[in-house]
């Protein structure tokens, strides 16, 4: 899989058997990247021992980060971020060290207010232990 770029970002088994794999890449996932996955992982199992269904999926953009290169491979775009504690960080993913995340926020300008030097973006770290979840943002 590491030959393709592809990393691993989660694995599950459901009730009746269900395989579920979850992969993503530091570029795109293609369905013929879900096929070999599911081949290279049909190949070590035997449906004559043991029935199964397997399915292998993208991490989806609307997924929230599992692998600390989802947070790499997403620095300089936007996140919704939720605390431990419940509070919403929205900003741009600045860096991520491995035990935090910086964030860029962009101040919250009041109707009538022009933007400028008085409200620049506030810079915030994170560690990854108060994290519950992060997700990038979909714009259109």
């Amino acid at each position: 899989m590491q030959d393709a770029g592809l990393f691993l970002v989660d694995a599950l088994v459901k009730p009746g058997n269900v395989i579920i794999v979850i992969i993503d890449s530091n570029e795109s996932v293609t369905i013929d990247d879900c096929v070999r996955v599911s081949r290279l992982i049909e190949s070590s199992l035997d449906r004559d021992k043991e029935d199964y269904e397997l399915k292998v999926m993208s991490a989806g953009a609307d997924s929230p980060f599992r692998d600390e290169r989802q947070y790499r491979k997403n620095i300089g775009k936007s996140v919704k971020v939720i605390t431990k504690e419940r509070v919403k960080y929205y900003g741009l993913l600045t860096a991520f060290d491995g035990s935090q995340i910086s964030l860029e926020i962009a101040p919250k300008v009041k109707k009538g207010q022009i933007p400028g030097k008085n409200n620049l973006p506030e810079q915030c770290s994170i560690p990854l232990s108060e994290i519950e979840e992060i997700r990038l943002i979909i714009s259109v």
